[in-house]
């Protein structure tokens, strides 16, 4: 089984677990039942939650912090990101990542939400083109002028 970048199925933790005889200390020992449900649990979060959290500071502008499934030991650098202008970033992929096995997944953004934070009301964020490895978004205030702000980017990819 191969983890992150690599979306987990339930098949991936093998087939169903039976008990050989019911567990002795229930506080100490799980039973086939607890893994099965942690497995199947672990395979859902793992195709609906993003693959990539940016906390990114279009006022410096910069990274203030990132998380990324296929980095857990925090490892890597900063997503490669571009300032193109006043509430306007692209935030570029790597085409591939490492596997826990060091093996290389390919990854591509598939999907995005842009959260705006501590701003004002009417002020939006939205991902306005996804293309290859690179995500471009845009962040405008009430009246749709340009607008740099804090914003949180989930990124879903596969």
């Amino acid at each position: 089984m191969s983890g992150y970048p690599n979306i987990p199925t339930r098949q991936d933790f093998g087939p169903e677990m039976e008990n050989v005889r019911p567990p002795v200390m229930p506080t100490r020992d799980l039973s086939a039942g607890q893994m099965n449900l942690s497995f199947w649990q672990t395979a859902g979060a793992g195709r609906t939650l993003p693959q990539a959290l940016i906390l990114f500071d279009g006022t410096i502008p910069g990274i203030v912090s990132q998380s990324l499934a296929f980095d857990p030991r925090q490892e890597l650098g900063n997503i490669t990101f571009v300032d193109n202008g006043v509430g306007d970033y692209t935030f570029t992929f790597a085409s591939t990542y490492k596997d826990q096995r060091g093996a290389d997944v390919a990854f591509a953004p598939l999907g995005a939400i842009a959260v705006p934070q501590n701003v004002a009301a009417g002020v939006e964020a939205s991902p306005t083109l996804i293309s290859g490895q690179d995500v471009t978004i845009e962040v405008v205030d009430a009246a749709s002028a340009p607008l740099d702000a804090i914003i949180l980017l989930q990124v879903w990819g596969g």
